[in-house]
């Protein structure tokens, strides 16, 4: 969840769907599975 790609200024991303989430250091994070990306 940590992992954090960088990102071209422009690019969109669009989310297929909330995998999950999990409450970290008192903030809430996802996991997101990103539309035509595999889930390797």
């Amino acid at each position: 969840i940590h992992h954090t790609l960088g990102v071209t200024e422009g690019e969109i991303f669009i989310i297929d769907r909330i995998v999950n989430h999990r409450f970290h250091n008192g903030e809430k994070e996802y996991l997101i599975a990103w539309k035509d990306y595999s889930e390797e």
